[in-house]
Parts: structure tokens; sequence; C-alpha cells
């Protein structure tokens, strides 16, 4: 959790997660995540994009990511 007081630029829900833990804060990360629910609506309905980090700036890290999680374990299953 951040400080009191501390301004944030969240951009994710995991931001705001981050500053305001749900299971401690309910009420106020309800409050904060539904702002952020609201500037995400606003950005689609202007630019069509709802992916708010961008391929441009993560493209490779998505690439990589997709990767890793069709990736077929090696291992036997429990162990």
């Amino acid at each position: 959790m951040i400080e009191p007081g501390k301004i944030i630029s969240a951009g994710l829900w995991g931001d705001i997660e981050q500053a305001i833990p749900r299971a401690q804060f309910p009420e106020q990360y309800a409050h904060y995540a539904a702002l952020l629910d609201e500037r995400c609506a606003a950005r689609f309905a202007v630019t069509g994009d709802t992916d708010p980090i961008g391929d441009d700036a993560y493209g490779a890290e998505w690439d990589a990511l997709d990767e890793f999680a069709e990736t077929a374990p090696t291992t036997l299953a429990g162990f």
C-alpha cells in the first residue's frame, strides 16, 4: 500500500490494487476501480482501443507472454 495522500497514475487495475488493497479497503478500491472503468470506457468510445498499455510499447512482451502460455509442459503433472 502507498502512503496516504500520495498521488499515483493508475492505468491498470493492478495499479489500484497496489495502492489500495481490495481485501483491506474494499469500498475505496471499488470507488477507484469504477473510475478506471469509466476512463477505459471513454477511451474506447473515442479510440476504439481497449488496451491502455498498447501493442506499440509492449508488443514484444505480449508476444512472449502468448508464447509462454502456449508452451506445453515437459514434466509429469504434479511433480
